[in-house]
Formats: C-alpha cells, sequence, structure tokens
C-alpha cells in the first residue's frame, strides 16, 4: 500500500491541475477517504484503468504535428516554392466574401433584394387590415339583404359589396408593395 496524500499532492506527483483530479473524484473515479487523503498507488491504477482513449489519440496527433512544425521551421531550400497554402486561402476566401457582400449589396439597390423585417411588418398590416374588411361586410350589408326579398336581389348586393372589398385590399397592396420597395 502506498502513502496517502492529499489531492494537492497528487496533482503535484502527477503533473496535473488540481481542477482536474478534483474533477475525476466528483466523477467517482478517484476515492478519498473522510480525510481527504487517498492512496497514491491506487490513484494511479484507477486513473490507468479510466485513461481516456480518444485523450492519447489526441495527444499522439499533437506529437506529431509538433514534430511536422519543428521540420518546418527549417529554412527553406532557396529553389522550392512556398508552401504557404493557408495564407492564399485565407486571401481567396476573403475575395469570395467581399464578392457576395458586393452582389447583395447590388441586388439591394437593384431593388430585387429587401430588408426581410420590413416586409414581414407590411405584411402583418395587411393580414390586420384584410381581417378588419372582412369583418365589417356583415355590418354593413345586413339590413340591406334583410330587406330584399329575391335571391338575384341579395346575390346583387353581396358582389357588390364583395368587389368593393377587394377593389380596397387590392390598391392597399399595392401601396405597401410600394412601401417595402421604398
Amino acid at each position: 500500500m502506498g502513502e496517502r496524500i492529499t489531492l494537492s499532492e497528487l496533482a503535484r506527483r502527477l503533473g496535473f491541475n488540481r481542477s482536474y483530479i478534483h474533477k475525476l473524484k466528483l466523477h467517482g473515479v478517484l476515492q478519498f477517504d473522510q480525510a481527504g487523503l487517498i492512496d497514491e498507488d491506487a490513484a494511479r491504477a484507477a486513473m490507468e484503468a479510466n485513461k481516456d482513449l480518444e485523450k492519447e489519440y489526441m495527444a499522439e496527433v499533437n506529437q506529431r504535428q509538433r514534430e511536422q512544425g519543428a521540420s518546418a521551421r527549417e529554412p527553406p531550400d532557396e529553389a522550392a516554392p512556398s508552401n504557404n497554402v493557408s495564407y492564399a486561402r485565407a486571401k481567396t476566401m476573403e475575395k469570395i466574401f467581399a464578392a457576395k457582400i458586393a452582389q447583395l449589396d447590388y441586388k439591394e439597390r437593384c431593388g430585387e433584394l429587401v430588408d426581410a423585417h420590413a416586409v414581414a411588418k407590411v405584411v402583418t398590416d395587411a393580414a390586420s387590415i384584410i381581417q378588419m374588411s372582412l369583418e365589417r361586410v356583415p355590418d354593413r350589408l345586413a339590413e340591406r339583404v334583410a330587406a330584399e326579398s329575391k335571391a338575384a336581389d341579395c346575390h346583387a348586393l353581396l358582389t357588390a359589396e364583395m368587389d368593393a372589398v377587394l377593389a380596397e385590399l387590392t390598391a392597399l397592396c399595392d401601396r405597401m408593395a410600394a412601401q417595402v420597395k421604398a
């Protein structure tokens, strides 16, 4: 049985942050006693048994990248072409982005592209006005339709009123479309 040590001492001896050791304690990987001590050998065994394989893989990948980076820092051969692909890619992406912004600006100036918030406001206003116009039709026609005895006369009254409401709504939509374009 190994020496019993504190969380801080375990972190120092294993080369980890105290927060990482505490995290392992919270997840039940490490079992501390009532006094807050743990057997060092048992802690090492528990950590080995619960090793994160993805971390090992990433450690290997990082090590390979460090080794490649070290060899890339050596002075390049004067005759060899530049291998700075990331700079060229960044410049290309910057130019593509600038072209897309210019295209959107052009479409907005030509009237092909409009503000979505303005359109949503106009559509909401139009829906409200349409609803109110249609709700007023029965109030305006109730007495006149009740006075008519012939179905043809009732039909003519209803048709005339609906045509008037639709003409009013068409004019409203034209005005609102002009608002959006402006």
